[in-house]
């Protein structure tokens, strides 16, 4: 049976009030044939954060208020046995998988505007996007260890950092920012893949030689890439632009044996196939983000662009022949919102199977 869960961001019309101690929809299941949608309350200013029981650190004394309200939801999802770990833009939730009920809201200063998450070795892996910097905290909210990657994809260690509260600094500009814009992050065997939105290529670390590498994908038509993971010698990832790929680390397995090369005559590293969900769903799909695998299935959520119609959907797709099986439609009915919420955007961002 297909259980899973989808978290969404989203935003609201001008003319909808926002009250200050409203729980947001935030996360969505598909469980034993049951559509659930869980709202949570979402920490915004310096004294929510005072006033809300936290792990972590409290609001720096330079703390301020944001001019502009960041968007509502979550985006980055990761589990363990027990909980699933959610981000919103400037904490990290650790829900209870049985009931979904949050244990404990995971924060420091380092956190803003997340993306991808990552739970390895019982410690969080995110990055302050902006900043191009990948943050490493315990469960108990206490930084362990952070660096930034430079344009020259140097390393470095900067205390200043420290000295803001990013949490409370909204996002200046629309898209991307940093120089690389990471989006998704993984841990594997003791290396950090993240994802390049500005590259549309892996920058990886070597996390015990404290070495960043660039990774690059023979991609043969236009993509986006931006979220996804690794499973079974293979890594998944999202294109914006409604296209899965597929990348292999192997070299013997590779488009270019088509031609009957004898041998590699061109540099390369990831090869890659791309598969086009507009040509399996027959219409013209406008976003594509959040993805997982699991056994022989491979959940992606699309559409729900911000200048589009108001909703989204979840393939289950097959992973041996890559054929849509079941497509989940969420709107106002769907997720049982209430019809006086004014939606102007809603968006999904993470899926996981659970």
């Amino acid at each position: 049976m297909t259980n899973f869960v989808v978290s969404f961001v989203h935003g609201y019309t001008k003319n909808f009030k926002k009250f200050r101690d409203i729980k947001y929809p935030c996360l969505a299941s598909y469980k034993n044939k049951i559509i659930t949608t869980y709202s949570y309350e979402l920490l915004q200013t310096p004294d929510d954060f005072k006033k809300k029981k936290i792990k972590g650190t409290k609001p720096l004394k330079n703390a301020k208020n944001f001019k502009k309200k960041n968007r509502f939801g979550f985006t980055g999802l990761a589990q363990d046995k027990n909980y699933l770990y959610a981000a919103s833009f400037n904490s990290i939730y650790q829900i209870n998988k049985n009931d979904f009920s949050v244990k404990n809201i995971i924060t420091n200063q380092l956190m803003s505007d997340i993306h991808g998450i990552d739970i390895y070795d019982n410690k969080i892996y995110h990055i302050l996007t902006g900043l191009d910097t990948i943050v490493i905290t315990k469960l108990n909210g206490k930084i362990e260890k952070y660096f930034s990657i430079d344009k020259s994809l140097n390393i470095k260690f900067t205390k200043s950092i420290l000295k803001t509260d990013w949490r409370f600094v909204n996002k200046m500009f629309k898209g991307s920012t940093g120089y690389f814009h990471f989006n998704y992050i993984k841990v594997v065997k003791k290396k950090i893949w993240i994802t390049s939105r500005n590259l549309n290529s892996f920058i990886v670390v070597d996390i015990e030689k404290q070495k960043a590498e660039l990774r690059t994908m023979n991609l043969y038509t236009t993509a986006l890439i931006h979220d996804g993971l690794h499973y079974k010698n293979k890594i998944y990832l999202t294109s914006v632009n409604g296209k899965l790929i597929l990348a292999n680390q192997s070299k013997k397995k590779s488009q270019i044996n088509r031609f009957d090369f004898k041998k590699n005559i061109y540099n390369r590293d990831l090869i890659v196939d791309i598969i086009d969900l507009d040509k399996k769903l027959k219409t013209k799909t406008n976003w594509c983000r959040g993805l997982d695998v699991k056994k022989n299935k491979i959940c992606v959520g699309i559409n729900g662009r911000y200048d589009e119609k108001i909703e989204f959907s979840i393939l289950i797709i097959k992973k041996s022949n890559l054929n849509i099986e079941e497509k989940f439609d969420f709107n106002h009915k769907k997720l049982n919102l209430n019809k006086k919420i004014k939606l102007k955007y809603i968006t999904p961002f993470s899926t996981l199977f659970i």
